[in-house]
C-alpha cells in the first residue's frame, strides 16, 4: 500500500481515474484487466453496486500490484471504512462529509470530492 502522498502523486501522474459500475464480478474483472492492459492505472469501483465490497476486495487482491484501486460514491464514514477494509487505496465522495474526511486521514485513505456545480441561467 502506498503512502497517501505517493498515491496523490500517482493519480496526478496518471491524470485519469476510470470508473466501473457493474453488479457482475466477471465484467468488473474483465474491465479492470483491459483498462490496465490499455495503460489506465487508476480505477474506481462505485459503491452503488451490489456486493461492491466483495468486488473491491477481489479487484484489489488481483490487480492491486498493477493499479491503484479505489471506491466511489462514498456517502458516509461507515461505507468509507468498509471500502478501506476491502482494499480501496482511495475513495471518491459526491459531497463534503467531515466524518469521511476524518476517517480517510486516520487510515491514510486518499479522498477526492467530486461535485459539479449546478449551473443556472
Amino acid at each position: 500500500m502506498l503512502r497517501k502522498s505517493k498515491k496523490l502523486d500517482f493519480v496526478e501522474k496518471e491524470k485519469i481515474i476510470a470508473i466501473i459500475r457493474t453488479d457482475d464480478f466477471s465484467v468488473a474483472e474483465n474491465c479492470t484487466s483491459s483498462l490496465i492492459e490499455g495503460g489506465v492505472k487508476c480505477i474506481e469501483l462505485t459503491f452503488t453496486c451490489r456486493f461492491a465490497h466483495s468486488m473491491l476486495e477481489r479487484l484489489a487482491q488481483k490487480f492491486g500490484s498493477d493499479a491503484l484501486i479505489g471506491a466511489g460514491t462514498i456517502l458516509d464514514s461507515e461505507t468509507a471504512r468498509i471500502a478501506l477494509l476491502s482494499g480501496a487505496e482511495f475513495f471518491v465522495t459526491p459531497s463534503v462529509n467531515e466524518e469521511v474526511i476524518k476517517l480517510g486521514n486516520r487510515y491514510g485513505g486518499l479522498r477526492f470530492r467530486v461535485c459539479l456545480p449546478l449551473l443556472r441561467p
